[in-house]
Order: C-alpha cells, then sequence, then structure tokens
C-alpha cells in the first residue's frame, strides 16, 4: 500500500525493491520575501519599503505604495510558480 512521500525504487544493480522517501519541495526563500499569492496570481512587494523609512521623504513612502499595478504579469507567474510550490 503506498504512503504518502513513499516511492518504491527498483535497484539496477541487485534488482530489489527499496522504499525511499521523495525529496521535499523547498520554497525558494528570496522569492518568497518579494512576492505572495492573491486569488488569482500574484502581487509583487515594492522594493525600498523594508528598512530606513525614517530618512525617505513622505512623497517617497507614498508612491511606493503597493497599487493595483503590483501584480506580476501573467507571462511571468509559472516562474514564480516553480520557485513557491507549497502556496
Amino acid at each position: 500500500m503506498p504512503v504518502a512521500g513513499i516511492a518504491i525504487v527498483r535497484c539496477l544493480v541487485t534488482g530489489a525493491n527499496k522504499e525511499t522517501t521523495m525529496p521535499k519541495l523547498k520554497t525558494n526563500r528570496a522569492a518568497a520575501k518579494r512576492f505572495r499569492k492573491t486569488a488569482k496570481s500574484w502581487k509583487a512587494y515594492s522594493a525600498g519599503r523594508r528598512h530606513n523609512l525614517g530618512h525617505k521623504p513622505r512623497k517617497t513612502k507614498r508612491q511606493l505604495r503597493s497599487g493595483g499595478s503590483s501584480l506580476v504579469h501573467k507571462s511571468d507567474t509559472h516562474r514564480i510558480d516553480r520557485l513557491m510550490p507549497n502556496t
């Protein structure tokens, strides 16, 4: 009976069946800090909004706020899907 995460592999040398665990799908941490999943697509965070906001002008911070234009283009979403498989 198959178990989740376990695969039965046939050894090429001895011909015996072995149980091996499947490798974990890992999230790319750099992508996780830059994108988040929405209902239909991905949303990108603005650069320059993480730290050192005290010395930046009010106008700059206002222009860096996320808006409707921060959605990732449809032609690029497959790349983010590969970088973040667990979302």
